[in-house]
């Protein structure tokens, strides 16, 4: 079978063929395209977007925990947040400076170590999820 040589960013690469080349070549345009705005705030159709407050969105995240004593998945947990599934990391790091804040090691608080194979993370609570949950309703309560 016949190859194909190419030079791309200083490296010699060989192809099977011409249309691996041209494959490659319509995938790196691609990289090089600005991302289409999807959302309707870019699109200019929406107000602007809720910002996330770390102490209500702690609240929802331990009712749902503690509520699911097997463990919640992650769409409950991303719906408990507001959020797509894929935002869940960015949230949790708000939620775990509440927890610190509260004196709370979110370690001892939830387990998100158990993954699903099709259903994504799996969040356990752990011995100290019912007391953050009593901590953080109290101050969101008295806020």
């Amino acid at each position: 079978m016949a190859t194909f040589k190419m030079k791309i960013a200083g490296q010699d690469v060989t192809f099977q063929s011409e249309d691996d080349a041209a494959k490659l070549l319509k995938a790196m345009a691609r990289v090089e395209e600005e991302p289409e705005k999807t959302s309707r705030f870019a699109r200019g159709g929406g107000t602007t977007p809720k910002a996330f407050d770390p102490l209500r969105g702690t609240l929802g995240f331990l009712e749902e925990v503690v509520q699911h004593k097997g463990g919640a998945h992650s769409p409950a947990i991303a719906a408990a947040l507001g959020c797509e599934p894929r935002g869940i990391g960015r949230r949790l790091l708000d939620i775990n400076n509440v927890l610190k804040s509260f004196g709370f090691k979110f370690e001892n608080v939830y387990d998100n170590s158990k993954r699903l194979a099709e259903g994504g993370r799996v969040y356990v609570p752990k011995h100290d999820a019912a007391a953050a949950l009593d901590a953080v309703k109290r101050k969101a309560g008295s806020g």
